[in-house]
């Protein structure tokens, strides 16, 4: 642990506890919840056990202890989550599946752990319990409308500070980018030398950056309108800081994810003309930045266009689809590891069958973790999500819908980026956009956008 990553995390964590201090303390928002957006926000890992970004400990697990107690206190919350369709599929998928088909494994023998393995598997399934119950929090308490909107506006002044933060880490003076060059033992490639362009920051890597900033642009675009006028600028920061963000970290998947979103946000509110004003406005600021500065981007984005040999690209791109077909050919003629998997938290199996570490794809990622059931429950859960946004919206008024509609956008842009990388599966370099995920569709899923809120100081149906 270097000395640049402790003033990296002291600086985060006082920034963002100091903006929570003296803007959004007094949000009618839960308490809990607005611990866990802190939580999320804080992206730089405390400490790291050994050399290696496997073995960061980040806020986010140490929050988790608490979150368990809460539970723990709560038993009742907990049994009626487990009835929740929403919240069972997540056991399922996160949890019951793994563990079911990994001891199964493991007692024929096809699965040999050894002590690192059991560390892994021990970390792995911790975290995923740590996603679950978070995403039940976010949905058990049911916040309304204007608790909706404050939770918003607390994420655009945090999303804010962290796009800023990439800039500054981009494009100016300051190297934000310590964390992730340990993945490199200390030496950055020829590519990334002149610059930290293309690099993760803050404790976010390259695979989760673009993820991350796609996801709270679309947010900013739906909820323009929605938030106070005030929040408006901050959500005009953030679209603007995002968007050069998901650009300059050279994320392809962030830059699909981007596209798809804006599109399909675009089509949804062919009817609201503020609304698809913005959206033709930022269309062409998107489309402005990115060939303005072309020259950095073109070979990254449009391989035709420069020498693919110099970034990389055509070597990361064939290793893929090398993986992907190596992984659908094994599966389609070892139909028992097509129904189990090979085990929850196998590398080197992955690594010997696809060719590459980790499949890229979170398709083919459940099937090696729980095998066809998990795909299954996987498709399952976005399904219904996007059936109750799509219901959602088309029951509230009109203020409403491009709300709603952003988070329609935000679920299948991420379905789309699930096609190259994690996104409800979250391996160690994308956990903590998975414990920010996960609080996002709790609450978002939990919400009542129509009426007041039902709680009450003495009546609570949770809180026994």
């Amino acid at each position: 642990m270097t000395a640049e990553i402790y003033n990296l995390f002291f600086i985060q964590i006082t920034l963002v506890v100091g903006i929570y201090v003296l803007f959004f303390r007094e949000k009618k928002v839960p308490s809990i919840i607005k611990l866990l957006v802190i939580t999320a926000y804080v992206t730089i890992p405390i400490s790291i056990m050994v050399k290696g970004i496997a073995s960061a400990i980040y806020l986010s697990d140490l929050i988790g202890f608490i979150i368990i107690f809460y539970f723990l206190m709560r038993l009742g919350l907990f049994r009626y989550l487990l009835i929740n369709r929403y919240f069972l599929s997540l056991f399922i998928l996160l949890i019951l599946l793994p563990f079911s088909w990994g001891l199964v494994l493991e007692l024929s023998g096809e699965y040999v752990l050894t002590l690192r393995d059991w560390i892994d598997n021990v970390i792995w399934f911790y975290r995923n319990f740590v996603y679950l119950l978070v995403f039940g929090i976010g949905l058990s308490y049911k916040i309304n409308i204007e608790e909706a909107k404050e939770f918003i506006e607390i994420n655009l002044g945090f999303a804010a500070l962290l796009a800023s933060f990439g800039i500054l880490s981009y494009v100016g003076h300051f190297n934000m980018a310590v964390f992730e060059t340990i993945k490199w033992g200390g030496t950055i490639p020829v590519w990334f030398q002149k610059s930290h362009i293309g690099l993760g920051f803050m404790g976010l890597f390259r695979g989760s950056v673009g993820q991350w900033f796609v996801v709270v642009v679309l947010l900013s675009i739906g909820t323009f309108y929605f938030v106070s006028p005030k929040y408006r600028k901050v959500a005009l920061i953030t679209i603007i800081a995002g968007i050069g963000v998901i650009l300059l970290s050279l994320s392809r998947a962030g830059f699909v994810g981007l596209v798809v979103g804006l599109t399909v946000f675009g089509l949804l509110s062919m009817s609201n003309k503020r609304q698809i004003g913005l959206f033709v406005v930022l269309a062409f600021f998107s489309i402005g930045l990115f060939f303005g500065v072309v020259s950095t981007l073109k070979e990254r984005f449009l391989p035709n266009w420069g020498h693919v040999e110099v970034t990389g690209l055509g070597t990361a791109t064939s290793l893929r689809l090398f993986g992907w077909q190596r992984s659908i050919e094994f599966f389609s003629h070892n139909f028992i590891h097509f129904l189990t998997g090979v085990g929850p938290v196998e590398r080197e199996a992955v690594h010997e069958i696809a060719g590459i570490y980790g499949p890229h794809n979170e398709y083919l990622d459940v099937v090696f973790r729980s095998g066809f059931l998990g795909l299954v429950v996987l498709l399952w859960f976005l399904l219904i999500i996007l059936l109750k946004f799509f219901r959602t919206r088309s029951k509230v008024d009109n203020f409403v819908k491009p709300v709603v509609g952003s988070l329609i956008a935000i679920i299948i842009a991420n379905s789309v980026m699930a096609l190259t990388q994690s996104h409800l599966l979250n391996d160690y370099a994308t956990y903590t956009l998975g414990f920010y995920l996960y609080l996002l569709y709790g609450v978002f899923i939990g919400a009542r956008w129509h009426g007041t809120a039902y709680r009450t100081k003495n009546k609570d149906k949770f809180e026994g």
